[in-house]
């Protein structure tokens, strides 16, 4: 799979780029014709994540059609997300339920279900 490096973030009103430290995209099932599948993005942040930001994942040969994904620091901690498909379900919006604050910089995995696989890509 390939994947775009980089985060677009906007913490505290403030619009600055963030190159992720690590990202790997793995899916369960990667056979062409699936079409419900999970898969988890795993990455590492260089600054933190607003505890109330969202992280949107565009998808290029992938379709998905969720409301279900979970999202997990590396010391093994859920923050509590909720996820929406767009119209076009190319894209998935988790958007982060923390109130204030940051969580830290570090590693982070989300899992995003109802992924189908359209394409070799």
């Amino acid at each position: 799979m390939v994947s775009s490096n980089e985060f677009v973030m906007t913490n505290g009103g403030t619009l600055y780029q963030s190159p992720l430290l690590s990202l790997t995209v793995s899916c369960t099932d990667n056979a062409i014709g699936v079409v419900s599948t999970y898969c988890t993005i795993n990455f590492g942040t260089s600054n933190p994540l607003l505890a109330a930001g969202a992280i949107r994942v565009s998808m290029s040969g992938l379709t998905v059609a969720t409301n279900t994904c979970y999202l997990s620091a590396s010391n093994g901690s859920s923050i509590p997300v909720s996820c929406t498909s767009s119209s076009d379900n190319l894209n998935v919006t988790a958007v982060l339920l923390g109130s204030i604050g940051f969580y830290q910089a570090g590693n982070f995995s989300l899992v995003i279900y109802g992924v189908g696989i359209s394409k070799n890509s």
